[in-house]
């Protein structure tokens, strides 16, 4: 993950950037099936002890335990380098202007930095992410 001030210089450099987030990045990292008895969870929604709960399983990572921040990030920094060679732009967006599940790339062309998002996008797509929003310079933010 790259140092958010880092980044941000980074971002200032070009005369055209992007934001763009990750849509629920945690969400989209599928575990193992063999992995799945480490991911159990008991429930009821009466929440009453003296009713046995069910139980559940959760089959992607779980937001908050401090192994997905990193599983994440090895995640998209492995994208990153399996399509270095086809799409340079994007993995240079996934490794050098990427904060957890945000992106803040730039160029000196509007061309460039198009390039970066539509790449990153399609990077992304390769492993089951998608981006949530994209705003380029000079666009108005999504709403919401």
């Amino acid at each position: 993950i790259g140092k958010i001030m880092d980044i941000l210089i980074r971002n200032r450099l070009g005369k055209y950037s992007a934001s763009l987030d990750i849509k629920k990045m945690y969400n989209q990292l599928k575990l193992h099936p063999s992995h799945y008895c480490y991911s159990l969870f008991l429930f009821h929604p009466s929440l009453d002890p003296a009713i046995p709960p069910t139980v559940y399983v959760m089959t992607t990572a779980w937001y908050g335990v401090s192994s997905t921040g990193n599983q994440a990030d090895f995640a998209i920094a492995q994208l990153a380098s399996n399509h270095q060679n086809e799409m340079p732009l994007g993995a240079d967006v996934l490794q050098r202007f990427r904060y957890v599940d945000d992106g803040a790339p730039s160029a000196n062309t509007e061309q460039e930095r198009d390039a970066m998002v539509n790449q990153t996008s399609q990077i992304l797509g390769k492993g089951g992410f998608n981006l949530k929003y994209v705003v380029k310079s000079g666009q108005d933010p999504p709403p919401g």
